[in-house]
């Protein structure tokens, strides 16, 4: 594997496997816990985003669990579909997952739907994270009343996403229409880039996961959270909802999951989710996570495809519009 593809994020050097796999007297360990490679996380986008920001607190904590080094392998482009036919198409069932975000949801774009997605086994939906609408503080706006009574208004003002389907996008175009405002969509190769345009000024807004850099950024204006509940992370627990200013039930936010490809067993999904549900639970965990702009999910892997499905539909009605 290329290593310039790679970020690690946590390595452990493999010795003796963990306590897990010693109480399994009866029958053999799940194949995982057997391997001493690398469990490559694979991510669809560039270091930096959500889904990153998610996996640096994860990874370390379940290789240490584990005792085998996580790694994780960044293949961005295409918004997120290099990602999802590499795990997809893996033979492994031991080696590699991938650590997904809501982008996996849109099956209106035919090269999602043609990646092989619906053959990955989800494991666990390990977090969430709220967007946040921001503009560019030139603009001029203050709150999100101002601010849909000025896209209403025009000229129509320029937003930008990580890429054409995923969830920062999904969201503001759902705003946009549901107000019936005028914009214009400026998709970029991941969530960096698109920040440091409108930091810049050469975009007026987005609607990014909210993260520790947004709220230190003087040129910006973070006007309201994106989901129908008030945030209860740091630094922007004090912003008020879209949904309670402007459109009533709007409610949308990002979210991670890890998938396994085809070739997993049930025995090892089932370990790994117990697992990572342990892990979501410690405190130190759920502190980082906090810093990281998530808040923790967990539970089964039935749960996991439930929410995916209702992400789908959603999706779908979404753009179908």
């Amino acid at each position: 594997m290329d290593r310039t593809r790679r970020t690690v994020l946590e390595w452990i050097a493999a010795g003796a496997l963990g306590g897990g796999a010693a109480g399994a007297l009866a029958q053999p360990a799940p194949a995982y816990l057997r391997s001493t490679q690398p469990l490559r996380l694979v991510q669809g986008f560039p270091p930096g985003g959500a889904v990153d920001r998610v996996a640096r607190v994860l990874a370390p904590e379940l290789a240490r669990d584990l005792g085998r080094p996580v790694i994780g392998e960044h293949l961005p482009g295409a918004n997120g579909i290099r990602a999802i036919r590499a795990v997809a198409e893996s033979t492994s069932d031991a080696d590699v997952l991938l650590f997904a975000t809501s982008a996996i949801a849109n099956r209106s774009d035919p090269n999602v739907a043609d990646s092989r997605v619906d053959t990955l086994r989800p494991v666990i939906m390990t977090s969430t994270t709220p967007m946040v609408l921001v503009v560019r503080a030139s603009l001029g706006i203050d709150d999100v009343v101002s601010f849909a009574e000025r896209l209403k208004r025009g000229p129509a003002l320029s937003y930008g996403s990580s890429g054409v389907g995923n969830g920062t996008h999904i969201a503001p175009a759902d705003l946009v229409k549901r107000i019936a405002g005028l914009a214009v969509h400026v998709p970029y190769q991941g969530g960096p880039p698109m920040l440091n345009d409108l930091v810049g000024g050469h975009i007026d807004f987005a609607m990014l996961g909210v993260s520790a850099t947004l709220a230190q950024l003087p040129t910006l204006r973070l006007l309201a959270v994106s989901t129908a509940k008030r945030t209860r992370l740091p630094r922007f627990d004090g912003l008020p909802t879209i949904a309670e200013t402007i459109l009533p039930e709007y409610d949308i936010s990002l979210w991670q999951a890890l998938l396994a490809p085809p070739m997993f067993s049930q025995a090892s999904i089932l370990d790994l989710n117990r697992r990572l549900n342990d892990i979501l639970a410690l405190e130190r965990v759920r502190i980082a996570l906090a810093d990281a702009g998530a808040e923790p999910v967990g539970g089964s892997p039935d749960t996991a495809a439930a929410l995916i499905r209702a992400e789908v539909e959603r999706f779908a009605r979404i753009v179908g519009r």
